[in-house]
C-alpha cells in the first residue's frame, strides 16, 4: 500500500505502481507503469514535488505521498465501463473520469457480454487482428477482451466476434493502469 515505506530510485513493488499510476493520473510523464522506480518516476516525482512547493529530492517520502494522495483521493482504483450502445469506453481511477475512448463492440450476432467482468490476463504485442494490446475478461462461456485492432476504420461500429476493440494509441494509455482484477462493467443494448 502506498505510504507505508519511502519510494526510491531503484525500488520494486505494487506500491511504486501504484505511485505511478496516480502521477500519470495528473498527467506527470512517468514512463511505464511497471513497478519499477527508475529514472523516468524518479523525475516525474521531482516535476510533482515543484509543483506542490516541497523539496524535491525525488524520493516519494511521506509528505510527497500525503500530497499526492490529497490530490489522487484515498482510493485511486480503477475501473472501466464499457457502453456498447455509444460505443465508448470510459476509464475511471477512483471516482475521477481519467478517460473516454470510442470502441467497437461485438455484432449483433456475437454480441459483447453484458455484465460485470474482471481483467484476467494482459497480453503486450498479440500481434494480428487484436493490435498492440491484449486484456482478457473472466467471462465463463467464451474468450472476450478489451484489445486494440489492425484494422482502425472498424472503431465506432457493431463489427466484432464480442471483444472491445480499441484504436492502438488508446489501448496503449490505459494498458498501463490497469492491473489484473481491475472491474469492467459492460452495459447497455444492441
Amino acid at each position: 500500500m502506498l505510504g507505508n515505506r519511502d519510494l526510491k530510485r531503484g525500488m520494486r513493488g505494487g506500491d511504486v505502481a501504484d505511485l505511478q499510476r496516480r502521477l500519470t493520473l495528473l498527467v506527470i510523464a512517468v514512463g511505464p507503469v511497471d513497478g519499477i522506480f527508475g529514472p523516468k518516476t524518479e523525475q516525474a516525482v521531482i516535476h510533482f514535488q515543484l509543483s506542490r512547493r516541497l523539496p524535491a529530492t525525488g524520493i516519494a517520502n511521506a509528505a510527497t505521498i500525503k500530497a499526492l494522495l490529497d490530490i489522487t483521493g484515498e482510493t485511486a482504483v480503477p475501473r472501466i465501463e464499457i457502453d456498447v450502445t455509444h460505443k465508448k469506453l470510459t476509464l475511471f481511477i477512483g471516482e475521477k473520469m481519467f478517460g473516454v475512448y470510442p470502441v467497437a463492440v461485438g455484432k449483433p450476432a456475437t454480441p459483447s457480454p453484458i455484465g460485470h467482468w474482471l481483467v484476467k490476463n494482459k497480453w503486450l504485442h498479440p500481434g494480428g487482428p487484436f493490435g498492440t494490446r491484449w486484456m482478457g475478461l473472466n467471462v465463463p462461456w467464451g474468450s472476450y477482451g478489451i484489445h486494440g485492432t489492425n484494422n482502425p476504420a472498424s472503431i465506432g461500429n457493431a463489427v466484432s466476434h464480442g471483444c472491445i476493440r480499441m484504436h492502438n494509441k488508446d489501448v496503449e494509455v490505459i494498458y498501463p493502469l490497469l492491473p489484473i482484477g481491475t472491474a469492467v462493467n459492460v452495459v447497455g443494448s444492441y
